[in-house]
């Protein structure tokens, strides 16, 4: 008989696996990895009736 920890144990192991192996695998396909975002402005005041455009940047600008 298992105890009732086995399972959970089991499943973070298996999850850590997991995330370990997938992320390499991404750079064997060509994918390049997010390392940051930037959106600007950072600081804005908007009242009602106004647009107002928000521009977000992804780092390295080949992922």
């Amino acid at each position: 008989m298992t105890t009732p920890t086995t399972f959970p144990v089991r499943k973070k192991i298996l999850f850590i696996l997991v995330l370990c192996l997938s992320l390499p695998l991404g750079t064997l396909y060509g994918q390049v990895p997010v390392t940051g975002i930037a959106v600007t402005p950072d600081v804005a005041t908007v009242t009602e009736g106004e647009v107002l455009q928000l521009t977000a940047t992804v780092e390295p600008s080949d992922a």
